[in-house]
């Protein structure tokens, strides 16, 4: 996929061995490819742009596991841009999620959360 899209991207897996019952695993495989396709998708910049903005031409996508008492906690990160507040509420305004003066009245953060509702994707076009 990253190919697809112009982009070089090393995947880095941490805590492979840790144990998680088969059951949960199964519920996980899904959002946490969903979660990697977002990072491919509109994270990382394609060699081009990273090498424009003094980046090297390589990006990473890192998901690790870990034992946490009796949770485990899962991240996905990656070294891209980051989210882009100002286009994620133009996105969510232009799809009727959220009005004008309430998108105003919003925090960075709160406007970042819009990320979560149902459907919503700043993507011109889905891949993949």
């Amino acid at each position: 996929m990253a190919g697809k899209l112009g982009k070089q991207v090393r995947l880095e897996l941490v805590g492979e061995d840790t144990e998680v019952d088969k059951s949960v695993a199964d519920e996980l495989s899904d959002p946490l490819v969903h979660l990697v396709r977002n990072s491919l998708d509109h994270g990382l910049e394609t060699a081009a742009d990273r090498k424009q903005h003094g980046k090297g031409p390589e990006g990473y996508v890192r998901m690790s596991a870990q034992q946490e008492g009796n949770s485990i906690v899962i991240r996905v990160e990656d070294n891209g841009r980051g989210l882009q507040v100002e286009k994620i509420g133009e996105k969510a305004f232009e799809k009727g999620l959220v009005a004008r003066a309430e998108l105003e009245a919003m925090s960075p953060r709160e406007v970042m959360n819009l990320i979560f509702l149902p459907g919503f994707s700043t993507a011109d076009q889905v891949s993949d």
